[in-house]
Order: C-alpha cells, then structure tokens, then sequence
C-alpha cells in the first residue's frame, strides 16, 4: 500500500499584502513551503509527494526542491481555477501511480508546521474509516448571523463545533471518485465531499498547524519555530 501526500501551493495569496507569494515568503531564510513539504518529507509512513503548483512559479518550485534536497517530491502539477479543480489535477496525475486503496493526504501548503504523529494518526485511522479530517473544538461561541442585516440569529454549541484543518486522509479511489462527481462545484473542503456518505473520523489538531493568511500569521509562525 502506497501513501502519498497532495499538497497544494496554487493560492492566490490575495490577504497577504506582500509583492512575494506567501508560499515563497522568506521565514528564517527558507521559502514557507519548504516547511510545508519538509514535514512530509521527514515523515517514515510517507511515501511520495505531488505538489500541486500555478505553472508560471513550477521552475521556482522546482529550484526549492533541488535546493533543499526534498527527495520524496515526485513531480508537479498545474493547478486549476479553484481549489477543487487544483485537487482534482492532483488526483489524475496520482492516479497514474496510485490503486484505489492506496492513501492520499491532501494537504494546503500554507500550513507549515505538520507533525509527524499526526500523520500517522490520520493513516492509522483509515483502517476503519474512508476518510479522516483534522480539526480543533472551537474555544469560542459560535453565533449564526443574518449577514443582510448582521444580526444574531443563534447560537451553535461549541461543544460540537469544530474547525476543520488539513492534512485530510482517504482512500484514493473513494476521494477521486468522489471529485470526479463534483468536478466544477466550489468545494473549499475534501472532506464534506463524502458527508453523508461515509462516515469521516475526526483527529485532533492544534493550534501550531496555523494557516498562514496574513503577515500578522507570519509573526506567529516564527514564534512556533523558535519554540
């Protein structure tokens, strides 16, 4: 059985407000998605790596990769015009490698800092379950709102709220599958692809597996590294 790891780099960086894309910002002197596919690379239960890449930055891509020795990638796709077009590119182009039990973690590349248990933790929880997703409970109260008016219209309980995160975990067969049915639909999430239809495990996250949005993410990200 094959692992590999799908991680997307093909943002548009449009809340980040700095003439570098985020994913090739400078932090500590490394592109921000060296860290990305550093935690994959380092990973014992990961095979492979495709990353999923806009085609006029596949040459810088590839000059990171060179540079930093990141054997485990093995090759680059085009992304596409939304997200779930850019997955299901992925998706193809692993299929060329991957059976339909073979896994794929599906993961975006502006959040750097994965580790390693974790991995194992979502690989570990397809022996029973489809599709696995990580996510953190909510430390806040969550109100529903009327966004005509902005008014509160309920409020949800936290104790059953979650936030989704990636690295996201499936079958291949399952998850392709599942794209090719929803193939142009704006899907910002792999996960509710297969809602209602298998049952998807929750495995914690926490807050270091930070996304990076903003410059004011960039100060917290170099906190992390620090510690």
């Amino acid at each position: 059985m094959k692992r590999f790891a799908l991680i997307l780099l093909a943002g548009d960086s449009t809340r980040f407000h700095s003439e570098t894309p985020k994913q090739f910002y400078l932090v500590d002197d490394k592109p921000l998605i060296y860290y990305t596919i550093k935690s994959f690379q380092d990973a014992k239960n990961i095979d492979g790596i495709l990353l999923v890449s806009k085609e006029e930055y596949i040459n810088k891509v590839k000059d990171i990769i060179v540079k930093y020795n990141l054997t485990k990638v093995k090759g680059i796709c085009v992304g596409g015009n939304s997200r779930q077009e850019s997955v299901y590119n992925g998706l193809n182009m692993l299929s060329e490698v991957l059976s339909a039990n073979d896994i794929v973690l599906i993961h975006d590349g502006a959040r750097p800092l994965v580790k390693e248990e974790l991995i194992d933790s979502l690989i570990k929880s397809l022996d029973t379950y489809q599709g696995a997703t990580t996510a953190i409970s909510s430390k806040d109260t969550i109100a529903m709102v009327d966004n005509v008016h902005m008014e509160m219209v309920g409020v949800l309980d936290r104790n059953q709220v979650y936030r989704i995160q990636t690295p996201q975990a499936f079958r291949f067969g399952i998850i392709k599958e599942a794209h090719e049915m929803y193939k142009g639909k704006n899907v910002t999430d792999d996960s509710q692809l297969l809602q209602g239809v298998f049952p998807i495990k929750i495995v914690p996250g926490d807050d270091s597996l930070v996304k990076i949005t903003t410059m004011e993410d960039i100060k917290y990200l170099k906190v992390l590294l620090e510690e």
